[in-house]
């Protein structure tokens, strides 16, 4: 129900950051994939291939884009039977099969920079600020527990995109997404995101 809560009131706020913008605006659309780095690949270790991007952008100038973003990762990974050990009390062991679910969903302020090579493709780079909420859950078997947290997120990004029409742009570029996330123990949830989608004027 949580989960549901939060990806309501965010729809809520794109819906009314559109209705303020009066032109010059685009709705993207992006389908994510999150590939874990530095300390929590070695928490979660697979891709992530569950994951898309939602966002409304207002041309402010030219070159210039702001806008505001929302985004979904879903992180799975199921480890072979083992004895773990308590890092705080060796003696508290448990010897099961683990399987950690994590999802990240932040919603972000952007700014992006673009710069048009051709009447067709444009280059940009930005970066967004914002929350990301997460939701670990770590099952040891019949054991489980749970961490949610809402954290710090920066997010900046390199892309291009290829105008179809007028109207309707395909998008290729990348992210990374670095959450200030202490709930694994590690200080940090890091991840890239090669991302592909449309973008459509309005």
């Amino acid at each position: 129900m949580k989960k549901i809560r939060h990806i309501l009131i965010m729809l809520v706020a794109l819906c009314g950051f559109t209705n303020i913008q009066a032109q010059e605006g685009n709705i993207q659309v992006n389908y994510n994939v999150g590939l874990p780095v530095g300390d929590f690949k070695d928490y979660v270790g697979k891709a992530s291939w569950n994951g898309f991007d939602f966002r409304i952008g207002y041309a402010v100038l030219d070159e210039l884009e702001i806008g505001v973003r929302f985004a979904y990762q879903d992180f799975y990974e199921r480890k072979d039977r083992a004895t773990y050990y308590d890092n705080t009390n060796p003696r508290n062991a448990v010897n099961a099969v683990i399987t950690r679910s994590i999802q990240s969903m932040p919603f972000m302020f952007y700014g992006q920079y673009n710069l048009e090579l051709s009447k067709q493709l444009m280059i940009y780079g930005g970066v967004g600020l914002g929350a990301n909420f997460v939701f670990n859950e770590e099952l040891y078997g019949e054991f489980s527990s749970i961490d949610n947290k809402t954290s710090f997120m920066l997010a900046p990004e390199i892309g291009a995109r290829y105008a179809l029409t007028d109207y309707v742009s395909f998008n290729l570029g990348l992210n990374y997404s670095h959450t200030f996330y202490d709930g694994l123990g590690t200080g940090a949830m890091g991840f890239f995101q090669p991302v592909a989608g449309f973008t459509f004027k309005y």
